[in-house]
């Protein structure tokens, strides 16, 4: 082996890749073996010792990225710092792709990948396996101040006019009697298009999802990001956004994959949830700003 390294490195008793002075020398110089056995070496190395960590296709809602979180409107670190938790209990890398909710939910049953940001519904629990919960967002209804209504339970919704995304699911008992007790007006333009349909009153609330409990922290963080970021919102004199005091449901948030491809790979994730809720790291991770 390394007599013929040496022949591949010395052409016609020169190093061909070496500049003159340096192919004259170590033509002569005892350096010649030493780096022959160390190229040697190398090409005999596993292939494992020079590998990167495998990669995993993770779909995700449009919107859902590194900077997002599931829904519209929860924190924008719990959503990345999960993925970055779960990439690092996997020892792996996560190519993320992003798709509006209805194309994610198709492409995951067509076996395109894993998904995260997903809640339980019976439709998809027929075709697919999930995670254990790794964290709950809290599904709040946000009216204008000035055209607030009651709301204890399911029931108080009946005749009112819903904005969410497109595609997403609150609960087989949401679903049920969505456009029968409700109506709801699905988009994929994001917070500040529903947010704008509910001052032009074409709808009555809209759906925004958040891991805080608190309706008040909500409501004062969702006003002052209307005000900091959203500049073409223009709220009419006295008027503000509202939280409704009770969430309309908890929904807890996991990991997904067609069923027939999941070859262990939610029994590894829920060992990552698991170890990390019992030592606390994943709360920590959660809890993590930018």
């Amino acid at each position: 082996m390394q007599e013929r390294h040496a022949q591949f490195l010395v052409a016609g008793g020169k190093p061909a890749f070496f500049s003159r002075q340096w192919q004259h020398w170590l033509a002569r110089s005892a350096w010649v073996p030493i780096l022959c056995a160390v190229l040697t070496t190398i090409s005999v190395l596993p292939r494992d010792a020079h590998a990167e960590k495998p990669d995993i296709v993770l779909l995700v809602a449009s919107g859902n990225d590194a900077r997002a979180s599931a829904g519209s409107g929860a924190p924008q670190s719990a959503f990345r710092n999960t993925i970055q938790f779960v990439e690092r209990g996997l020892d792996v890398g996560f190519e993320v792709r992003r798709y509006p909710w209805n194309r994610l939910i198709q492409n995951l049953n067509n076996g395109e990948g894993l998904a995260f940001g997903l809640s339980k519904n019976s439709s998809r629990m027929q075709t697919l396996h999930f995670s254990e919960p790794v964290y709950a967002n809290y599904v709040w209804l946000i009216t204008r101040s000035d055209a607030s209504f009651p709301f204890s339970g399911m029931q108080d919704l009946k005749g009112k006019s819903l904005g969410m995304n497109r595609g997403s699911s609150f609960g087989d008992e949401f679903d049920r009697q969505k456009n029968l007790l409700f109506t709801v007006e699905e988009d994929a333009y994001g917070l500040q298009s529903r947010l704008n349909k509910l001052l032009n009153h074409r709808m009555d609330a809209i759906i925004y999802q958040n891991r805080n409990a608190d309706p008040e922290q909500v409501e004062a963080m969702l006003n002052q990001r209307v005000t900091e970021r959203m500049p073409e919102i223009k709220l009419p004199p006295g008027v503000r956004f509202i939280v409704l005091r009770k969430p309309l449901m908890t929904d807890n948030i996991h990991f997904a994959i067609r069923a027939q491809d999941d070859h262990g790979i939610i029994k590894k994730i829920n060992a990552v949830i698991i170890k990390g809720k019992k030592n606390g790291e994943l709360a920590k991770a959660l809890s993590q700003e930018p």
